[in-house]
């Protein structure tokens, strides 16, 4: 290119620097060629999801890779979104066409997802800022049907955290808070602090009198928080301080919290 008079590299290293030359032509060829994405075994697809940096790369896999979603991979996928997507909402102005292809994809999907798939679908929705209308109307109202009949199969953080869900996309499911409620009574005794807290709250920020009714009327609710009082953060006693004045509206007749955690609300306001 300079037509430079310097003394050329010998015949034979000409040559070799040649064929190597055009070996590295080649293989960025075949780089190109091969930008379809490769077929994934299962357990590969699940750490591509849960390796997957910001919303962007999560939809990037979805968008190549959905064909070859499983139950497990969905939950995996939407709790990952979740986290990722908490602290940004936009993210769903952002990427509005990406997002019509995991509605449907999670739509398509939404019979064969079990118990787990099905909590860890809703709460990672929910976190990342999916309401339940609109758009996804069907999706929450498919979680609702596909929950209600796998009640059986959920465990107390699964019970919980699907609750929680449901409020926080402000989609009411009377049915399937009747019978979650029912699921949630025979094992509050097992429900942690933080279980405890978010049914509460869930119930009284959707206004679901009956599911109440079924889970507060009897001293369960309030003798298993009596026994974690100790143990619930400030955003628990804020969630419970919610109940509170939700049962006070109603005039329900459930029991009252118990004075430890009543006097925990009190001393957390004056902080």
């Amino acid at each position: 290119e300079l037509d430079a008079p310097w003394p050329t590299l010998p015949a034979a290293l000409t040559e070799q620097c040649a064929v190597i030359a055009n070996e590295k032509i080649g293989d960025h060829a075949n780089l190109i060629n091969h930008t379809i994405p490769v077929k994934l075994h299962a357990r590969q697809l699940t750490a591509l999801i849960k390796k997957a940096k910001g919303v962007a790369a999560l939809l990037q896999t979805f968008c190549e890779h959905h064909g070859e979603f499983d139950h497990i991979h969905l939950g995996a996928f939407w709790n990952c979104l979740g986290k990722q997507a908490r602290n940004d909402h936009a993210w769903l102005q952002r990427h509005d066409a990406a997002l019509q292809a995991v509605r449907d994809g999670t739509l398509q999907r939404m019979p064969q997802l079990k118990a787990r798939s099905l909590a860890n679908v809703a709460h990672g929705m929910a976190k990342a800022g999916v309401e339940g209308s609109g758009l996804w109307l069907e999706v929450w109202s498919g979680i609702a049907r596909e929950a209600k009949a796998q009640l059986h199969d959920f465990n107390p953080q699964a019970l919980a955290n699907t609750a929680w869900a449901f409020a926080t996309a402000k989609h009411s499911a009377p049915t399937l808070f009747a019978a979650l409620a029912d699921a949630s009574e025979r094992r509050l005794h097992v429900f942690n602090p933080q279980a405890l807290a978010n049914t509460a709250w869930a119930l009284a920020w959707l206004d679901d009198r009956e599911a109440g009714d079924i889970l507060f009327a009897t001293t369960t609710f309030s003798r298993c928080c009596e026994m974690h009082a100790v143990k619930f953060t400030r955003a628990h006693l804020s969630q419970l301080h919610s109940w509170s004045q939700w049962r006070t509206e109603l005039d329900a007749p459930w029991p009252t919290l118990p004075e430890a955690i009543a006097a925990r609300q009190v001393n957390t306001q004056k902080l």
